[in-house]
Formats: structure tokens, C-alpha cells, sequence
């Protein structure tokens, strides 16, 4: 308990104004105002289930079951008792009770923001708390480290092994122990790193096995291993070095970046990242990667089902089409008792492909022993239809083949008279002669590929490798929601007076009924507005030119429309003067220059369902197609 607690009971409970409280409280240590997604965070919660978390009375952690998103908030609150004495870290039902309204708050210890707080904390603020000395919130420090998933569950303590290598680039080896260091050289990394402390007998005497402990070092039923230390490859590595003769030797394998930088950052720094667990157990297939059988999967048409819950996509989990793989982000369900069942479709495999093939045969006969040929013969094959782009090795054929050949056969007695010379034989048969060649030469034609591509043919274009993550579409419309006032507009105004400034702004998607003459079109609607370049539709085509519209003829792509109207209030703004008094339902307002209008805004925004740490998730750039 700080002075932090008692000063959040001492203030509001009021939803709307709890943050601009939290904002004006000072730092003990000077006058640093609370930091919004740093410092606290206000959200709308859920209490989370017990089967979905365990909890360790003994060591004080909790281990969730769900792999937290990065946008995703965490706290708790709990009581303990020391000495006698009951603590509670932040508010209980017993503290708060039954009378707290949808729109109040209660406190909670925070214990994962939205935002990280990666080497951003000032350590002068509170010189008192030293985990500020990385630069690092506390909120980042109190995130477990030293757990490792072995992606199964219900693990067999019979046949267990493990064991800690580390990928040595001098030698290409895998190391169980390091070759220098003046106390661990030679020791085996298990042994360092506190996982091999006792014997079978569990005496204090290490015998180069894993310490088979659940709860301990390992959670079974989950199959996660756990260090003894908080930090096994960093701070704890580097006490066992001797400072003094092993100086150089601690920013080699000290691999002090997991701990003070996000997963993906330390991942980058591949000089350290040598260290991996390799062993052998038994127990219940957990492994988060699902394989799709054949090739060829339809984009889109993926579906997973743990028993009857269908599974959110970019939530619970992710498909890599090009590779026929389904991963699974949400580990509770590989957890959970009920089957995890795939539903997907695949492309048609079969396609007819066009081929031409011509030739031609000519004999020249020059007498009744003498026969001259020529051969030509030519195969042209056209790309199947949907395909714009080929491989190395499936370019269509555009050869063409020239062939001569002659014969030749002579009777011959001279040949016969001669072979009656000889001593034994003796013949009556007339002799022939025979002789017989041919030639022939391919001449390899440009094949004809895509469109304005002719001879080209890929490697890998990487297409089929993109994130399948899409915020446009018709689906993604009803997503979208009001936008929160900018912040340079804001000027400092709170409550009401924050949307004073909210133009009229309307998000829709046009059916495409109306531009193609279906039967729900108004009568209204005139030629004139159906050609407006503001309304009219636009054709697939258009913006694809070279794009197969296919037998449907349904040729219109689904636009996200804006209309921004500043002149007219938006939605939620009460502004209680300054309105055009002309207009009597009171929404234009009264100065609708252009130089007032510069100063209104209005927007959309919504939620990114999907991980929001771009750099784990391979995502270098969002692209926005806008109309010129």
C-alpha cells in the first residue's frame, strides 16, 4: 500500500471525469503527472474465469491460459496476510461492494498496459524503485520471463528429458555446457541456470538431469517450464561470470535484451539468441500449428471449431494459405477438452489448358531407292484461365521442331558373288545395302505469359504470403466507429465541450443493386446521380483493368463512402451557441467559412482485431486506396 491507493479511494469514482483525476495526481518524487496507457488504464473489464488462469498461492504469480493481444489489459486485486495482518492491493467486492454503478469505476494493480513502457521510464522520478534503472516500467517487469510452452500438455514424468544447448557459431556444434568462463565452464548449462540442483533422490547433488518438480519447474498439465530465476538468461547468467576475469566474456551469452526490450526487438539481435531447449517427453499433442492436407486452400474459406465455438480469425487463430497452415493464437483452446476441428475448401486443381498443335510431313522420292523427308512440327500452349503469373518450371510450351531424315536401299549381286567366295559359305540370296539418318532441331519460342509479361516467370513473388488481414470489405463496415476528438483540437476542453468542433460525417457502403439496375433501385434515383464521380459505382475493372470479371458479370467493388458535411453539427455535439439562428432545427452552423470549417473535424476510427505488434507479426505497412 502507497500513497497511490489511498489517494484513488479519496477521488472519483465518476467514469467520465477518472481520468482527467488521474491525470492531476503527482509522482512522490516530483510533479509528473500520471500517464494514460503507461501509468493506469481505463477500460471496460471482465473478471475472468478460474478456468482460465492458475494461480500460485505459494510463489505469488498468476499463469493465464490465453495469450494476452497487445491492446489487451490486465489487473488484479487480492488480499494477503503478513504477520498477522490482513493487506489488500487494489479494490476487492469487500472494499467496493454491491453499489457500484455501470458507469463508476473500481481500482485495480495494474499489471499489463496497453502500452509496455520499453525504455521509456525515468529513473530520477523514483530513485527508490530500482527496476527504473532499465528504463523499463514496472508494469514490463512484472510480466514472467522464464517460462517456456513445450506446446503439449498433461506431460509424463516417466521418460522426461531435457536439456539446454547452446548453438556455438565457432564450432557449428550444439554445447550443453559453455567452453570458457572461469565458473561455468564445462558445467553443464542445466546446472547453471538452476534446473539440475538435486538427484533422483532429490538429495543436494546434481546429476545432470532435469529437477522434475511440478509447479516448480514445470507445470505438467500445461507443459511449460519454468526457471527458478526471473531473469535466467539475463541478470542470473551473468552473476555466475567472474566479474573480474570474465568481463568480456558477460556481453557475449548475457542475453540482457529479453528483458529489457519486446519479444520481436531481442529476437533481432541474433549474436545472443543461441539458447534452446531440446529434450524428449510424453504427453497429450498440444502444438499450436495445424497442417491442411493437399494444396491449394481457398482464401477465406477456413473456419476452426473447438467443439461447436467457431473461432475467431486474427483473434484465436491465424492461416498461412500459402503454406497450408493453421496456428492457433488463443492457447486456451489447445487446453481445452473439447476438439479442435478445421473446415476449409480448395481451389479447383484441375484446369483446362489450351493447346494448339500443328505439323506438317513432306517425302521427296528422287527414285525407287532414294527417299528424302522433312518434319515440322509446332505445340503452343496458353495460360490456364486465372492464372496470371507461372513458376520456374510451368512456363506453357511455344516450340517449335524441324526434322530431316533420308533412306536409301540398293540391291546388290556384287555383294552376293563376293560372300560366295568365301571358303564355307555359299548363297543364292540377293544382297542389299542400306543406310538411313535423321536430324532434328528444337527451336524454343517465347512463352506466352500473363499480360504484357511475355517471357517472364517467377521464382516466388511472395503474394501468396501476405498477412490475410483486411479492414475493407463489406463485413468490416458496421466495425467502424465514431472517432475520438484529435488531440490538437482538443485545446484543453473536457466533457462536452470536447466535441464542440464535430462536423456532420456519414460511413456507408452502396449496394450494388443500384448500379446494376436490380429491382430495389428508387425511382428517384437519375442517371445523373448514378454518373456523379461523388456516387457512381466503380467498376472491378477500373481499378484492375486486367481483372476476370467471371460469368456473374458483378462487376462493382464494394467502396467504404465518406461524406463530410463541416458546415453541419455532428453527432453528439451539443454545442449550446453559435448556430445559425436562420435554420430551426439547429444543426448548421453559424459561421460556415472556410476558414471555419478548417478548424472542424470528423472521423472514424476502429479496432485492429488482430495481433497489433506489427514487427512478431510481419506486418511492414497498412495500404489505403483512395480516390484521386
Amino acid at each position: 500500500v502507497n500513497y497511490l491507493y489511498n489517494a484513488l479511494l479519496a477521488g472519483t469514482r465518476n467514469n467520465l471525469n477518472v481520468e482527467q483525476y488521474l491525470g492531476s495526481l503527482p509522482t512522490p518524487g516530483g510533479t509528473v503527472a500520471l500517464v494514460k496507457n503507461l501509468d493506469y488504464e481505463r477500460i471496460r473489464a471482465r473478471k475472468l474465469a478460474t478456468t482460465e488462469y492458475t494461480f500460485n498461492a505459494q510463489l505469488g504469480y498468476v499463469n493465464l491460459n490465453t495469450t494476452l493481444l497487445p491492446d489487451q489489459v490486465l489487473g488484479v486485486s487480492y488480499s494477503y496476510i503478513y504477520n498477522g495482518k490482513t493487506y489488500t492491493v487494489g479494490e476487492t467486492v469487500n472494499e467496493y461492494g454491491s453499489n457500484v454503478g455501470q458507469d463508476e469505476v473500481i481500482y485495480l494493480k495494474l499489471l499489463k498496459a496497453t502500452n509496455p513502457g520499453v525504455g521509456i521510464a525515468d529513473p530520477t522520478v523514483n530513485p527508490a524503485n530500482t527496476n527504473l534503472l532499465t528504463r523499463n516500467t514496472p508494469t514490463w517487469d512484472l510480466m514472467m520471463k522464464n517460462i517456456y510452452s513445450l506446446n503439449a500438455s498433461q506431460i509424463n514424468r516417466d521418460n522426461f528429458n531435457l536439456q539446454l544447448i547452446y548453438k556455438d557459431d565457432a564450432t557449428g556444434v550444439d554445447l550443453i555446457s559453455l567452453k570458457e568462463g572461469s565458473r561455468v565452464q564445462n558445467v553443464p548449462l542445466i546446472q547453471v541456470l538452476g534446473l539440475d540442483r538435486v538427484n533422483a533422490n532429490n538429495d543436494r547433488n546434481v546429476d545432470g538431469n532435469f529437477d522434475f518438480f511440478p509447479g516448480i519447474t514445470i507445470d505438467p498439465e500445461l507443459g511449460k517450464i519454468i526457471f527458478p530465476s526471473v531473469q535466467p538468461f539475463g541478470s542470473y547468467l551473468q552473476a555466475q561470470f567472474d566479474p573480474t576475469t570474465d568481463a568480456l566474456l558477460i556481453p557475449k551469452y548475457v542475453y540482457s535484451e529479453l528483458y529489457n526490450q519486446t519479444q520481436s526487438d531481442a529476437q533481432q539481435v541474433q549474436v545472443k539468441d543461441k539458447f534452446y531447449i531440446r529434450g524428449r517427453f510424453q504427453g497429450a499433442a498440444g502444438a499450436d500449428e495445424i497442417s491442411l492436407p493437399g494444396i491449394g486452400v481457398a482464401q477465406g474459406s477456413v473456419k476452426v471449431y473447438s467443439g461447436s465455438t467457431l473461432l475467431t480469425e486474427g483473434v484465436d487463430y491465424q492461416v498461412f494459405y500459402d503454406q497450408a497452415k493453421v496456428k492457433i493464437l488463443n492457447t486456451a483452446y489447445l487446453n481445452a477438452a473439447n476438439e479442435l476441428r478445421v473446415v476449409f475448401e480448395k481451389n479447383a486443381l484441375v484446369q483446362v489448358q489450351p493447346r494448339k498443335l500443328l505439323g506438317t510431313r513432306l517425302d521427296y522420292a528422287v527414285n525407287k531407292d532414294m527417299l528424302f523427308g522433312f518434319t515440322a512440327m509446332h505445340i503452343l500452349e496458353n495460360q490456364a484461365p486465372g492464372i496470371n503469373r507461372v513458376n520456374i518450371g510451368d512456363e506453357p510450351a511455344n516450340n517449335t521442331i524441324l526434322g530431316a531424315d533420308m533412306s536409301f536401299r540398293k540391291d546388290s549381286r556384287v555383294l552376293t558373288k563376293l560372300v560366295d567366295a568365301l571358303p564355307v559359305v555359299s548363297t543364292k540370296e540377293v544382297s542389299t545395302v542400306s543406310f538411313t539418318g535423321e536430324v532434328a532441331k528444337l527451336i524454343a519460342g517465347q512463352a506466352q505469359l500473363g499480360r504484357g509479361e511475355n517471357g517472364v516467370s517467377y521464382i516466388d513473388d511472395f503474394e501468396n504470403a501476405r498477412t490475410p488481414y483486411t479492414l475493407s470489405g463489406l463485413a468490416s463496415i458496421p466495425a467502424w466507429r465514431l472517432a475520438a476528438t484529435p488531440a490538437p483540437l482538443l485545446n484543453g476542453a473536457t466533457g462536452l465541450a470536447s466535441n464542440y468542433r464535430r462536423g456532420k460525417l456519414a460511413w456507408y457502403t452502396v449496394d450494388q443493386s443500384y448500379y446494376t439496375n436490380g429491382s430495389s433501385v428508387s425511382a428517384n434515383l437519375s442517371t445523373e446521380t448514378l454518373s456523379n464521380y461523388y456516387t457512381r459505382g466503380i467498376p472491378r475493372n477500373e481499378i484492375f483493368p486486367n481483372k476476370d470479371l467471371g460469368a456473374t458479370g458483378n462487376g462493382y467493388e464494394y467502396t467504404f463512402d465518406l461524406a463530410y458535411y463541416p458546415g453541419e453539427r455532428g453527432p453528439y455535439n451539443l454545442l449550446p451557441n453559435g448556430l445559425d439562428p436562420a435554420d430551426p432545427n439547429g444543426r448548421l452552423f453559424a459561421d460556415r467559412s472556410a476558414l471555419a470549417n478548417s478548424n472542424r473535424f470528423g472521423g472514424v476510427s476502429r479496432a485492429i482485431t488482430f495481433d497489433t505488434d506489427f514487427d512478431n507479426a510481419n506486418v511492414e505497412y497498412l495500404e489505403f486506396w483512395m480516390m484521386d
